[in-house]
């Protein structure tokens, strides 16, 4: 029994048919290659929101300047200097603004609240820890806010929903009063430092029971110790990985301390 071929001109077509879905495949690849990539842009509740941030925090006004050109309501604030957002929720979830004066009031109905890491180093604020703080620090894992001018107290209630804080660094400001017991609440913290302030307070030794803290920095505050009995002398004190407390005033000889630990500087 002979088997038919198939006629060649079926073949010829099948070539030609293959052939063009070829090409239109590499063509469309080729297109999506070299398109830009898709615009992303910000939400309107967020661009508002940094708008009303840039006006939260009063300045000196020698250290203004326009390093926060960027921020222009034409322009998608994705892309803005200094800001972070999550490509999933379209929400901003980091402020890195380092020596970048701003000026004047954030609302308490900012829509701030999903920040995770806020950095505001060197930026010449004064006044009071700001309201909005409060009311962003629940989802906060970063809080540098060195190297300013902020005077008055830590609010006593700052840190009480701050339980995913991992680093808080106000040195170099003016603040003063007592650390805020509420830090305890702070279990994931792992820095803190309050260095070059006018705190005046009993050593936290309470902090100690914090299970993450491992860099703890005090210095050139007021803090001092109470009189402890020989067995209480070590217990106070932390096994942080670094720690620096200089100018703590005590009885040491109350203690029978002959050095002081060397695990504290």
């Amino acid at each position: 029994m002979t088997i038919p071929r198939p006629h060649k001109s079926y073949c010829f077509s099948g070539i030609v048919v293959t052939l063009y879905f070829f090409f239109l495949a590499s063509s469309v690849l080729h297109t999506l290659a070299s398109s830009p990539p898709m615009l992303h842009y910000c939400r309107h509740d967020q661009r508002d929101a940094l708008f009303e941030f840039k006006q939260e925090f009063p300045v000196h006004e020698s250290n203004s300047n326009p390093s926060l050109s960027s921020w222009n309501k034409s322009s998608d604030c994705c892309l803005w200097k200094g800001v972070t957002y999550d490509a999933k929720s379209g929400k901003v979830i980091s402020l890195y603004l380092m020596s970048t004066p701003l000026n004047n009031s954030l609302k308490p109905n900012s829509g701030l609240f999903k920040l995770r890491y806020l950095h505001l180093s060197n930026n010449g604020f004064s006044g009071s820890i700001p309201q909005c703080l409060r009311n962003t620090i629940n989802n906060l894992e970063e809080l540098n806010l060195q190297n300013n001018n902020l005077s008055g107290v830590l609010p006593p209630d700052l840190f009480v929903n701050a339980t995913r804080l991992e680093i808080v660094d106000v040195s170099g400001n003016q603040l003063k009063g007592k650390l805020p017991k509420s830090l305890i609440n702070c279990i994931s913290l792992e820095l803190l430092s309050v260095e070059s302030n006018r705190i005046k307070d009993e050593f936290p030794s309470w902090l100690g029971s914090l299970p993450s803290l491992n860099v703890l920095i005090l210095r050139s505050n007021q803090f001092y110790l109470r009189a402890l009995v020989s067995s209480q002398c070590l217990h106070w004190i932390p096994k942080f990985k670094e720690s620096s407390i200089y100018h703590i005033t005590t009885s040491l000889e109350l203690c029978h301390l002959s050095i002081f630990p060397a695990g504290v500087k």
